[in-house]
């Protein structure tokens, strides 16, 4: 750096000057490059991350969702509710879990969400889920595990009396 400064000054003052502005030019040059291609990236981006919400009615459709009370489960939750499906809640934390409900139900105005205990991480308290789910449910549509963002129990409606 400090050879091209001492270059620069012994050059007579009609080349600095051109050598300013070419450096200025490269700069621009540079500066406009890397702006177009972080805006062609960032569409690509966007349009390679884009949400598909569905606009197909569920009505009468039963869906199971785990970890419904934050996250990729909460969103899924009010999707699912605004397309009108009959909504299971299955959390560790009934308090939080009820107030999830209540904000899907005033915000969507789906009365159809039911709040409902599951800790994955205890046996126990998955049999008692699934043993509650098959003396109630005649069929579940679809089971999304919202704990991992996968759907995980059933593609399509399943009667569950095959399962008791």
């Amino acid at each position: 750096m400090l050879l091209l400064l001492l270059y620069f000054r012994s050059c007579p003052l009609e080349t600095q000057t051109k050598m300013w502005e070419t450096v200025v030019m490269v700069t621009l040059a540079t500066v406009c490059a890397v702006s177009i291609i972080m805006c062609v990236f960032g569409h690509v981006y966007r349009l390679r991350s884009r949400k598909v919400f569905s606009t197909a009615s569920m009505q009468g459709k039963t869906v199971i969702i785990t970890g419904a009370s934050a996250g990729i489960g909460k969103a899924t939750a009010f999707d699912l509710a605004q397309r009108k499906a009959r909504l299971i809640l299955a959390c560790r934390n009934i308090k939080k879990a009820s107030y999830v409900a209540a904000e899907i139900q005033s915000s969507t105005g789906n009365s159809a969400v039911e709040v409902r205990q599951l800790d994955t991480s205890s046996l126990a308290s998955v049999r008692a889920f699934a043993s509650r789910i098959l003396a109630e449910e005649s069929s579940v549509w679809r089971s999304y595990d919202g704990e991992t963002g996968c759907y995980s129990l059933f593609k399509t409606c399943v009667p569950l009396a095959s399962y008791a």
